[in-house]
Order: structure tokens, then sequence, then C-alpha cells
């Protein structure tokens, strides 16, 4: 027999569904049969515990939005923006993971059976006035990604036939989106 030292958790870490916004303290590239992901882990939160965001391209303009949404939320690696005329400004941004650590994001907790996962779509943080962000987000700004992602969800779970008790938390918090995107 040896004496042994062990640390005890506070246990004060937040696993209920819905949103939080936390630090960024880590995130890695990956491939998982040839599709790029990115894995994304927050402070306080054990290793365990991360978003997998895989890449996703639009069929029409093909660039990728679900990976560079998390820069262009997090406000991470952000080069330029540029308006282009067209009302949708073109962002020019540095995808080193290295860029998300340390910044603020929203991200939305949902249950899988017993297990606490974070959703591959996260949402801006609300940046006040003082703040110089080249990409800066209003609470309606806010409001409106974390609704897209709240009916991604819902519709992720419907499809694979989950029961819906796993975002009971927020489904009395969706409001109908705008017509268009905040920019």
């Amino acid at each position: 027999m040896a004496i042994k030292t062990v640390t005890i958790g506070s246990g004060s870490v937040d696993y209920d569904a819905g949103w939080k916004q936390l630090i960024i303290k880590e995130a890695k590239y990956g491939t998982y049969n040839s599709s790029t992901y990115m894995d994304v882990w927050f402070e306080d939160y054990p290793e365990n515990l991360n978003a997998r965001v895989y890449a996703a391209v639009n069929k029409t303009t093909k660039e990728e939005f679900r990976i560079s949404s998390w820069f262009r939320f997090a406000n991470a690696g952000i080069q330029e923006v540029i308006d282009n005329g067209s009302g949708k400004p073109l962002v020019t941004y540095d995808d080193d993971v290295a860029n998300l650590e340390g910044t603020e994001i929203n991200v939305l907790f949902y249950k899988e059976g017993d297990y606490a996962r974070i959703w591959r779509e996260a949402a801006p943080v609300a940046t006040d006035e003082a703040e110089e962000k080249l990409l800066p987000y209003t609470e309606d700004d806010v409001s409106y990604w974390k609704t897209r992602a709240e009916r991604s969800l819902a519709q992720k779970e419907a499809m694979n036939g989950e029961s819906e008790s796993s975002v009971e938390a927020i489904s009395n918090s969706i409001d109908p989106l705008p017509k268009e995107a905040p920019f």
C-alpha cells in the first residue's frame, strides 16, 4: 500500500442544456474519413467535452462556412473586413487555431442520452461600443445566430428521431428568424 494524493473537483461546471459564454482553451484540426474537422475545448471543462465542428461548404459560393463561423464569431484571426457593396462584408481571416485560444464565444449545450454535448454551431458574443473589433456584434445579432443554431439542432434531432427533451431548456426561447442575416 502507498500514500496517494488526489485532486477533488469543485463540481462548479455547468452541464445543463442551454447557452453558455465560454473561453476557448484550445483548438485542433483533424480529419476523419477524408473530412476536415476542428475540435474546440473550453476553459473549466474537462478534455472529454469538446465541440467537434466539421467543415461545410456552401454549394453556391463554394466557401467553407461552419469552421469559419467560429473564427468570425470569436473575432479570432480577423485580418480585414471589406464592404463589397452587396451589404455582406467580405472577411479575410487567418485560420490558425491558435487565434481562437483565449477568445470568448457562445456555445449551445444539449443532452445526448445522459451526456452533455456541445453543438457544432456557435454564436457571437455581443461587443460593447468601447471594444474595437473588426466584426462587432449587437444583442440582436447574437439572438439571430443563437436562434439559427437552436433550429439546426432541433432539425438534426428530428431527423434522427431523437426526443425533443434534449432541447426543452431552449425550445421556448426560439424567436422567428429575421428575413436577412444581420450582415
